[in-house]
């Protein structure tokens, strides 16, 4: 019997993240997609740039726990984003 190895859709995308910024119905905004290897918060950065140059008009944004630290400072100060970093839903 010849057995193939079947791929998943997502293939081509092992060994990536996808970071999203969304607004408050779920709707998507901006997407970062990164190695894996790539620390949530070093991500941040690119990620709340792209926001900001996107839509500029936003003012507030929550964060997963893994996005705490130095990209709020960063975001609050350069960004002039309010909000803070939340621990994962479960």
């Amino acid at each position: 019997m010849n057995r193939r190895r079947s791929r998943a859709s997502s293939a081509g995308a092992a060994g990536t993240k996808r970071h999203l910024a969304v607004d408050a119905l779920g709707l998507l905004l901006t997407v970062l997609v990164t190695a894996a290897s790539v620390q949530d918060r070093d991500a941040a950065r690119p990620l709340l740039w792209n926001l900001r140059r996107a839509f500029p008009a936003v003012k507030l944004a929550w964060a997963d726990g893994g996005y705490a630290g130095k990209p709020v400072t960063w975001a609050k100060t350069w960004l002039r984003l309010r909000g803070g970093d939340r621990e994962t839903a479960r």
